[in-house]
């Protein structure tokens, strides 16, 4: 009888090949880098003759910046080099969200007008929180000439194994460029479950922020136009974010996109928003830590708005709480719970050898694995 057996990632940010010329590759888009070969040679040790389940928490692909052709090719390479998966289970981060926007359009517009229904009103992220990716799975399949099962989650995975519940997360949600539009939205949130509010109301702020601004600013993506606004702010100007971001918002949310907020007031919330996250970049040291503001963060910090997040959701049955995004690989523990964040595998400028974790679960073990490549 075989096991249930999970291998736990984060941070992959495949798509990221190292072309560009930027500095920026993604360990696991090279099978004969090294970390890539242990990656690997302790997954396969670890299956032994069962499947397993890969789950991604968060920026597995990183659609900000490369094509999305590119990075599912990537995907499905990594697949094909690692024989027993056989199941996919990714948590949105902030840089692979518009994989859920696209599912979500697909199940709740286009799927309902090809059987000749009018799609629900308002915010499509209402109503779907865990979905299965049909076309994810059938390029993985196609692909790798074997069945994968892929299915999205967001903000959080809860996923009880053997007799533990853990908690998946990327973490990006608990940051400073996500608590912001919560804090503005808190008298709106009142009485709703915390995890719904920010699925329908921060997924709408990070698909304008990291890939509609950057699509209608001329083609130039969201990493374009933070460079565009840098370059401005050093010569003292603000006017050609003002104008990208009243331009796109008036262009891209006609009608708004949260049903319950009138369309005045959040239209002036998303480019409020936009222009405060702007402002914020470009008060950065350098270009090359725009991207985010969270990489590699102070440690202490990080701890606080965890355990802040884990107070506002009212998560308190969770044994392991798992996260990424900072990508800085990190283990604690506090109020009865084990924190992880799995680090990253992309190399950075600035971070040539990143610490990758994989996190190896059993369920008929009673304590999880960690290896730190």
């Amino acid at each position: 009888m075989t096991n249930n057996k999970y291998v736990v990632i984060s941070d992959a940010h495949l798509g990221q090949d190292g072309k560009d010329g930027t500095g920026f590759k993604s360990i696991l888009s090279d099978p004969q880098h090294p970390k890539f070969i242990s990656f690997k040679e302790k997954i396969l040790k670890f299956a032994g003759p069962d499947n397993i389940t890969l789950i991604g928490v968060g920026d597995i692909l990183d659609l900000s910046v490369s094509y999305m052709r590119d990075a599912i090719l990537q995907l499905c390479g990594l697949v094909e080099e690692i024989e027993p998966i056989n199941k996919i289970e990714l948590i949105i981060g902030n840089h692979d969200h518009h994989l859920f926007t696209l599912c979500c359009e697909h199940q709740i517009v286009l799927d309902k007008m090809m059987w000749g229904y009018l799609p629900n009103p308002g915010s499509i992220y209402n109503t779907i929180h865990n979905v299965r990716s049909r076309a994810l799975s059938m390029c993985l399949t196609s692909f790798t000439k074997r069945d994968i099962d892929v299915s999205l989650s967001y903000p959080i995975l809860n996923k009880q194994i053997g007799a533990k519940l853990y908690t998946f997360t990327h973490g990006h949600l608990f940051g400073d460029l996500y608590t912001m539009i919560s804090n503005i939205l808190t008298p709106e949130l009142k009485g709703l479950d915390y995890s719904t509010a920010i699925a329908t109301t921060n997924i709408s702020v990070i698909e304008f922020i990291y890939w509609l601004l950057g699509e209608t600013g001329c083609g130039m993506g969201a990493d374009g136009i933070v460079e565009a606004v840098y370059t401005e702010a050093a010569k003292g100007k603000t006017s050609l974010i003002n104008e990208l971001i009243t331009r796109a918002v008036d262009t891209l949310f006609p009608k708004g996109v949260v049903s319950w907020i009138p369309d005045r007031i959040e239209k002036w919330l998303i480019k409020k928003a936009a222009v405060l996250i702007a402002s914020s970049l470009i008060k950065e040291p350098s270009a090359a830590l725009l991207s985010s503001k969270d990489r590699y963060s102070d440690l202490t910090g990080t701890h606080n708005k965890e355990n802040k997040w884990i107070e506002l959701t009212k998560d308190i049955t969770t044994n392991i709480f798992i996260t990424g995004h900072t990508h800085k690989w990190d283990v604690w523990e506090e109020n009865n719970k084990q924190h992880i964040n799995l680090g990253s595998w992309l190399i950075e400028p600035n971070h040539p050898d990143p610490i990758g974790v994989i996190l190896l679960i059993d369920e008929k073990e009673t304590k999880p694995t960690l290896f730190c490549i």
